[in-house]
């Protein structure tokens, strides 16, 4: 083996043992000198340029794998490390362009199903997403991200409420308030009110709002018809406050109200009148 080629496997080593002690820095120098002496040790070029892509250098972690791949085509490994560089430098359609040809050769690449199924998502293209969300969810790779895209994907493309997902989320992830809320509204279609309601109180334990509280009376006021349990809360709710004054208005025009002026008389107390002044 040629002088330069085994200094860079010592310097490739080396890299190693400072990843392990979390000296990317130092790392990072060690691969350079490694991959500068021999650049087709692909081994080394890849954790130098995933050392640049976590330490916020994007271009030029995109330019070590980009050279890596004129190496080693079709290197899956480089290929989905350059697809991630691509995404972290806000270019997702490279990134999904570069994961789609991976699964075209292994259908079942978990890190590019994965991927593929959260940027999808993001850019909410649930009918593209949607495969791939079903297909970690067959092969035991949701966590609660899939579980909590795939409610809204079916959702979305009306295949049902979505609920049995979020409720998989939410065992993932019970903590998160934007799961319940999806969870919550996912209910409320499938008229499952006394569930809405639950999944509410669990979000208005965490943190009162005056939305979430408006919510919980409007399933309790048009749907349920509780009125007792119902007006109090609203008069709470506005009390709070609401970051939209159209939800209002929602409720105290919806058509068939069991007792429209009770609602009325409530929201009068909390409506400000500002009349025109005069000059």
């Amino acid at each position: 083996m040629p002088e330069k080629d085994e200094m860079a496997l010592v310097y490739y080593n080396l890299g190693n043992a400072y990843s392990e002690l979390g000296r990317s820095s130092d790392a990072g120098e060690a691969y350079e000198r490694a991959f500068t002496l021999n650049p087709s040790l692909i081994k080394a070029g890849y954790n130098l340029g995933r050392i640049r892509v976590e330490t916020g250098r994007y271009k030029e972690g995109i330019k070590i794998f980009k050279d890596l791949l004129n190496q080693d085509t079709g290197n899956h490994l480089v290929m989905s490390a350059l697809a991630w560089a691509y995404y972290k430098n806000r270019d997702s359609s490279k990134a999904i362009t570069l994961y789609k040809a991976i699964l075209e050769e292994d259908p079942v690449n978990k890190d590019a199903l994965y991927n593929s199924a959260l940027l999808l998502s993001f850019k909410d293209d649930y009918k593209d997403a949607y495969p791939y969300l079903k297909e970690l969810d067959t092969l035991d790779e949701a966590d609660s991200y899939i579980y909590k895209y795939l409610g809204i994907a079916e959702k979305e493309l009306e295949i049902s409420s979505g609920a049995s997902w979020l409720e998989k989320a939410t065992e993932s992830k019970p903590g998160d308030t934007e799961i319940l809320n999806l969870l919550a509204e996912a209910y409320s279609n499938e008229k499952r009110y006394d569930k809405a309601v639950e999944t509410y109180d669990k979000l208005i334990s965490m943190k009162k709002t005056g939305d979430l509280l408006f919510k919980k009376a409007f399933i309790l006021l048009v749907y349920i018809e509780d009125y007792d349990t119902g007006l109090p809360i609203l008069e709470e709710a506005l009390t709070q406050g609401l970051s939209d004054s159209a939800d209002l208005t929602t409720l105290t025009d919806y058509p068939d109200l069991l007792y429209p002026d009770r609602i009325k008389t409530v929201v009068k107390k909390f409506e400000k009148v500002t009349e025109p002044s005069e000059n």
